[in-house]
């Protein structure tokens, strides 16, 4: 992961999408904790969009997501952290219809 940052300064990347694939459909971490922490603390900052699932986004913000509100508050989390954008995939939260959230850090 450090690699892949050096890579994207060096290159001088712009408009990168992060889709931080971390955990499996079984809920089994695919990434050591190294490479989470790398990913909040310099990738998020370096990316145009992240797009974690539930899963993800609970690992990367701390917290525990059971309702929209709670995907709204991860969203401004890891504005909070980093995150210049978020589209926070809910598929894996059963008691809605909706599906995704976006939320975007506002400068003023």
């Amino acid at each position: 992961t450090i690699n892949l940052i050096k890579s994207l300064n060096k290159i001088r990347a712009k408009n990168i999408i992060l889709d931080p694939v971390m955990v499996s459909t079984s809920k089994v971490k695919l990434i050591n904790d190294s490479a989470i922490n790398t990913l909040k603390n310099d990738m998020i900052k370096k990316v145009e969009l992240i797009t974690p699932n539930i899963p993800e986004a609970e690992i990367l913000s701390e917290l525990k997501i059971n309702s929209i509100e709670d995907m709204i508050f991860a969203g401004k989390k890891l504005i909070k952290i980093g995150a210049k954008n978020v589209l926070l995939k809910g598929g894996h939260l059963r008691k809605t219809n909706i599906s995704r959230i976006i939320y975007r850090c506002s400068f003023s």
